[in-house]
């Protein structure tokens, strides 16, 4: 081992003040990090899951404290335990403690949570490093990586069960060094809340402890036979009870999730490869490409890296194989749970204690070498934290300076509007908590994958009991289908016609409320929204005008000719199945001015082949033939919905026909919407011909 010459008692002292006052810089750096934006009462960037976190937090205040605790975010029944919410109860107990708002008091918790690991940290770094003013370089080198600037002041859960875990490591090394009964239930308290609060940083922690075990298990390789596998015993003793709390936790979770009929994408046998990943992906090179880049952009810098690894060259053999080790820690959480790393930076705020331990011991392994001396040494060691703090502001920063999601302003409405007691449907928004949080109020937020089936919705409604739907948002392409809308509002007491509109998003209420409506609006205080008369109102996108004569020659064949098209996308004349057609992507309408006394018409469309051909996969489109009458309401005709992927009927050109009682005296409408899933993409609908007469 090339162990160092003397030191002088003045250089030593040099040493300790520049550590001493490198850590103090970094403590400060990373209080006023974590203070910018302190007061703002929205959710910070990976807000889906910050939110998720909040929800529950907020029903905790509402509703108080218990196991099976509710995220009212995917209907009845309200429970979807993911993690033993102990993060979420200490947080409400604060704000309803101090009357801190709920958001300031998720940060100061996560800010007092980082804390107490770091000092764990300090703790276990003395294992290896007895002078305590050597410690505080590698917890300078925490404090200052852009993941812990960041994500310490976020609405997660992540720095708790880190401290839970750094703590958990430092018992579970103090009883394998001396076993005794006080020892045994401090790991076994702090694992089990570790291993419940979020098995995958606990895991990344029991690899260390595996690793000690095993250590001790080659130490005592000479022992008598009797003492030969004590600590093995010792460390799975240790490790059993936090593990077996996990696992019946998830067995729990999952028996609860499973009575909620929306909630089965959510069970670990669900999630199993989501969480792990494949054998392929981690043997790709995108993989490794993508922990690479990540690590690089929150955790540790390339500057950093480059000077801290030339370091690794210059340093004792024993700094070399404890950097060395706390490596391969580091490799461990992106190793076991491959694709929850690849996918979700914050996940690497559990293993990056370990990659930045390494950067610190390093740097203290340059600190103690006779040369180059201290003033080089500090300068390179302050270069790279200044990295760390520029990878910190391009990683970061725009959420800081003002760019970070505002609450949606139908939130602010639907709170005015709905009664506490009662339910709101949300559609175009995947399962996101935000309208569950922003209005707080029970929300039945259909997922992506189950908008395709009504049956899906019905299933979730009949467990509402004594609660009653007070409202639907429609958000993103869903808002501009009449049909989509009117499927989903079939059989409840919602009024058909949206009443107000935010942006991306339409709200529909039940009858009963309406007459809330003006003194809702103006109590809501958001500019945003405005108010609505008709749900089958023309779709709000540009008038694409057909009545020149370039479009007349154009559609010299089509019939009887439309004088416009409203659509976000440009209609266009192209050949499916050998005729000439006029393609006009869903959503839109094409308007007709009827004959006087016209009550039939006739149309031919469908989509084009390429929709459902090779890799593209519409999800259908819905026909619809309506008359829009002066008064801005509209009378259906027809509707009709295809889906050729699925139904070899519904592929070529279709013939529609549609006929009214009365004589059509408003503008016909010919229009196309998303399919019932509400996806646009893939959605090339044609026109080949339409007589009215």
């Amino acid at each position: 081992m090339n162990v160092p010459g003397p030191v002088s008692a003045g250089r030593h002292d040099r040493r300790a003040i520049f550590c001493v006052a490198l850590f103090a810089a970094a403590l400060l750096l990373h209080l006023w990090c974590l203070g910018r934006g302190w007061r703002a009462p929205i959710l910070d960037a990976h807000e889906f899951r910050q939110v998720q976190t909040a929800v529950t937090a907020l029903f905790f205040q509402q509703d108080g404290l218990k196991l099976d605790y509710d995220t009212p975010i995917l209907g009845p029944p309200w429970s979807i335990p993911m993690e033993l919410p102990t993060y979420q109860a200490i947080v409400a107990l604060l704000a309803e403690g101090t009357g801190l708002p709920l958001e300031q008091a998720g940060r100061l918790v996560s800010t007092v949570a980082f804390y107490a690991a770091l000092a764990g940290v300090f703790l276990l770094l003395g294992r290896w490093l007895p002078a305590r003013h050597e410690r505080l370089v590698p917890l300078a080198f925490i404090q200052i990586s852009p993941l812990y600037l960041y994500y310490t002041r976020c609405f997660l859960i992540e720095s708790t069960v880190l401290a839970f875990s750094v703590w958990f490591l430092w018992a579970f090394l103090r009883w394998m060094d001396r076993p005794a009964p006080g020892r045994l239930a401090a790991v076994w308290t702090l694992g089990a809340l570790a291993a419940t609060t979020k098995i995958t940083t606990f895991t990344v922690f029991a690899v260390p402890a595996a690793a000690a075990t095993l250590q001790a298990l080659w130490t005592s390789r000479r022992e008598p036979l009797g003492r030969r596998f004590r600590p093995a015993a010792l460390g799975l003793l240790a490790i059993g009870v936090p593990l077996a709390a996990a696992v019946a936790w998830v067995v729990h979770s999952d028996q609860v999730k499973a009575q909620n009929p929306l909630a089965g994408f959510l069970l670990s046998s669900s999630l199993r490869e989501f969480n792990f990943g494949t054998l392929h992906q981690r043997l790709s090179r995108e993989f490794w490409i993508g922990i690479g880049t990540v690590t690089e952009r929150v955790a540790l810098g390339a500057g950093a890296m480059f000077l801290l690894g030339t370091a690794f060259f210059a340093v004792s053999a024993e700094f070399r194989r404890r950097a060395t080790a706390c490596l391969v820690f580091f490799a461990g959480g992106f190793l076991v749970f491959a694709n929850l790393y690849y996918v979700h930076d914050y996940y690497f705020y559990a293993s990056s204690v370990f990659l930045l331990a390494a950067a610190g011991l390093l740097a203290v392994g340059l600190l103690r070498l006779p040369a180059p001396g201290l003033p080089a040494v500090a300068v390179l060691i302050l270069l790279a934290l200044a990295n760390q703090y520029t990878r910190y502001e391009q990683a970061f920063g725009s959420f800081l300076r003002g760019l970070m999601p505002a609450p949606p302003p139908m939130a602010a409405l639907v709170r005015e509007l709905v009664p506490p007691q009662d339910v709101v449907l949300v559609f175009g928004r995947d399962w996101s908590g935000r309208m569950a949080y922003y209005s707080q109020r029970r929300t039945v937020t259909m997922p992506d994958h189950l908008l395709r089936d009504p049956a899906n919705l019905q299933r979730s409604l009949a467990h509402l009991g004594g609660r009653r739907v007070a409202a639907a948002v429609f958000a993103g392409p869903l808002r501009n289908s009449p049909y989509f809308i009117r499927s989903r509002l079939a059989g409840l007491d919602l009024d058909g016609q949206p009443i107000a509109e935010a942006p991306d998003m339409t709200l529909c209420l039940r009858t009963d409320l309406l007459g809330r409506v003006p003194g809702a609006l103006a109590a809501a205080g958001q500019p945003e929204l405005r108010s609505l008369q008709h749900l089958d109102r023309p779709i709000t996108d540009p008038l694409h005008e057909l009545g020149t004569p370039e479009w007349r020659a154009k559609l010299a064949g089509f019939g009887t000719l439309p004088y416009a098209v409203r659509s976000p996308y440009a209609p266009n004349q192209i050949e499916a199945g050998g005729a000439l057609v006029l393609n006009t992507h869903a959503p839109s309408e094409l308007l007709f001015s009827p004959p006087a006394g016209a009550r039939t018409i006739r149309v031919e469309c469908g989509l084009l082949r390429s929709a459902y051909t090779g890799t593209n996969r519409t999800d259908g489109v819905v026909f619809e033939i309506c008359e829009e009458r002066t008064d801005g309401s509209r009378r259906f005709l027809l509707h009709r919905s295809i889906d050729p992927v699925n139904n070899p009927e519904d592929r070529g050109t279709l013939q529609l026909e549609a006929t009214s009682e009365v004589p059509i005296e408003g503008v016909l409408v010919c229009r196309v919407d998303p399919g019932p899933g509400g996806n646009v993409n893939c959605d090339w609908a044609y026109w080949q011909s339409c007589t009215i007469r």
